[in-house]
């Protein structure tokens, strides 16, 4: 059975070859890649297919994602979102391992889940429409979170004068940080936008 996605864009090539490490620890490689939430398919597709050149995905901090060289195979990769407190996460965890999936990493509550094919019991973490939208809504509602929470400061900021008699300098600064935190608002409201045409879209 064929469980590979058709290609979302996310390209074949993977850089430089692994190198035979020295000693027992693997060689280790550092990658800079950035994905929007809307872009999920692209990047456990991507990361399927570091594997197949032989690095394993391990770790991820920002937009840096750290794999160590292995023989190359086919894994799959899928990415969950969930907020879990430390009571639920053994839970969590603990039913995807029974799917005989391998839990990787976790970063900002995203969950990064590793199988090959003849060990995956289900080769999607989520199966029926549903489900996968409630996952994308999970994410709008942790961004709209944080706006309304940021939206009364942006508010105050801008509605109140740039001080007098600060100087050019400060006044600048006071200036960006309006502007600045205004482009910030926008931003989210367009990752919104993006998330929503995904739900949509499911």
């Amino acid at each position: 059975m064929n469980w590979k996605r058709k290609s979302s864009g996310a390209g074949r090539a993977c850089g430089s070859s692994p190198q035979k490490p020295s000693g027992e620890d693997p060689a280790r490689r550092r990658v800079l890649r950035i994905f929007w939430d809307w872009q999920e398919n692209s990047e456990e597709e991507w990361l399927s297919v570091m594997e197949t050149c032989g690095w394993r995905f391990v770790e991820r901090s920002g937009a840096f994602y750290t794999f160590i060289s292995v023989e190359p195979n086919n894994a799959i990769y899928r990415i969950d979102y969930r907020a879990l407190s430390d009571s639920e996460a053994d839970e969590y965890f603990g039913l995807f391992e029974d799917a005989g999936w391998e839990h990787v990493e976790s970063y900002s509550s995203n969950h990064y889940f590793r199988c090959l094919p003849e060990a995956c019991e289900f080769p999607e973490v989520y199966s029926d429409r549903d489900s996968l939208q409630d996952k994308y809504r999970r994410r709008v509602k942790t961004m709209l979170a944080l706006v309304v929470s940021y939206l009364p400061i942006w508010i105050t900021i801008m509605s109140r004068p740039v001080p007098p008699g600060k100087g050019p300098f400060l006044t600048g600064l006071y200036t960006a940080g309006k502007w600045g935190y205004g482009l910030l608002i926008a931003m989210a409201g367009y990752w919104m936008l993006r998330m929503y045409m995904l739900i949509r879209s499911v």
